[in-house]
């Protein structure tokens, strides 16, 4: 799998295509004896392959796999893989523009708590002011700005790209309202 991750990193996506085919053969052949986590993370790395080669309703039959093995193994399965899984759908339904799909996992990483991945929580809190944005919810943006602002604040995730996405935003409200 590592190998195959490299692949897509360099952009050999051919590669790619023919290792998942190899590792699902393999998956099939072999399925009673490969562990719960192991074919997790493989719709993992496929969903992130499909996802860079562009092909988002492709990954959207991951993604029913995906919450297929949750609801028969959720208790079987860790809180970081969980959690993992539930931002690779948030990406799969956002790139598909299914925001109301992708707002539901949103609200799903956030029931994990900041313990759990900060990084992925901070990233999840940019994605729902997005989210806000593309659903043109200009009534609750100025709230759900300042709550995302709060909280990069107090956990000192504001970097460059976060500061940017949130400066644009920030004049987005001056020119918009709940009436619009």
């Amino acid at each position: 799998l590592e190998l195959t991750f490299v692949s897509v990193t360099i952009k050999k996506f051919g590669t790619v295509s023919l290792l998942i085919q190899k590792i699902k053969k393999v998956y099939d052949d072999y399925r009673h004896k490969l562990e719960l986590k192991n074919k997790m993370g493989f719709l993992h790395l496929e969903t992130f392959v499909l996802l860079s080669q562009g092909q988002f309703e492709r990954a959207l039959i991951a993604v029913d796999e995906i919450n297929r093995m949750i609801e028969s193994s959720y208790k079987d399965l860790d809180p970081v893989q969980l959690l993992l899984l539930d931002y690779a759908c948030f990406d799969v339904y956002f790139r598909n523009k299914d925001f109301k799909s992708a707002q539901y996992y949103i609200h799903k990483i956030f029931a994990y708590g900041s313990e759990i991945r900060e990084d992925i929580q901070a990233s999840a809190r940019l994605a729902n002011l997005i989210l806000q944005y593309e659903q043109q919810e200009y009534e609750h943006l100025g709230y759900v700005w300042q709550s995302t602002y709060r909280y990069l604040m107090k956990k000192q995730r504001i970097e460059q790209p976060e500061a940017i996405i949130l400066e644009f935003l920030k004049s987005t409200l001056k020119f918009t309202s709940g009436k619009q």
